[in-house]
């Protein structure tokens, strides 16, 4: 499901390396890696402040790449977090209203996504249930197929129209119309 892949990797650009959840209050720094403001400070306030391992005491090393970067240029990243807030948005979105729980499950006799925990509740007992994604995959087979025939019944009928047009243009000329 291309849209299950491209919110795994938008999630995973909004996760902290550093305490791996998604990010709060994310700051970029100078490399373009961004951080909880939480994590990095931390990262920051437990380096050793030893002469021979820092020669320059506010120069860093970024926790990932290790590319320099100063204190100062610790920026807040008000993008990313407003992209946070909209994954948070769509994971409530996508939350069972009942469990709270991911819908991760298809509920074929119901249509309709549902929770593990609503599965094994006693409204879908014995009920058909697949994985939201292979459900997916079906269904877009189900529509692709539908949509092959609608373009090939769109043909017809601008087939017809076109030999309809050309009838009663015929019909006018002998009638002397045209």
């Amino acid at each position: 499901m291309a849209s299950a892949t491209t919110s795994k990797k938008v999630r995973e650009e909004a996760t902290c390396s550093i305490c791996l959840n998604l990010m709060t209050e994310p700051m970029s720094i100078s490399c373009g890696h961004s951080y909880c403001q939480a994590c990095i400070l931390r990262f920051l306030g437990n380096l050793p402040n030893l002469p021979f391992m820092r020669p320059m005491p506010e120069m860093f090393s970024c926790p990932q790449c290790r590319a320099p970067f100063h204190r100062s240029s610790l920026r807040p990243n008000k993008q990313l977090g407003s992209l946070i807030e909209a994954i948070k948005e769509l994971d409530q979105e996508m939350s069972c209203e009942e469990h709270g729980e991911q819908l991760h499950l298809f509920c074929e006799d119901e249509g309709q996504l549902i929770c593990w925990r609503c599965e094994r509740a006693p409204r879908h007992k014995g009920h058909a249930t697949v994985l939201a994604e292979d459900a997916c995959h079906g269904y877009k087979e189900e529509l692709q197929k539908v949509l092959t025939k609608l373009r090939q019944l769109e043909e017809e009928c601008t087939n017809q129209k076109v030999l309809l047009t050309k009838q009663m243009t015929e019909w006018n000329v002998r009638m002397g119309l045209s």
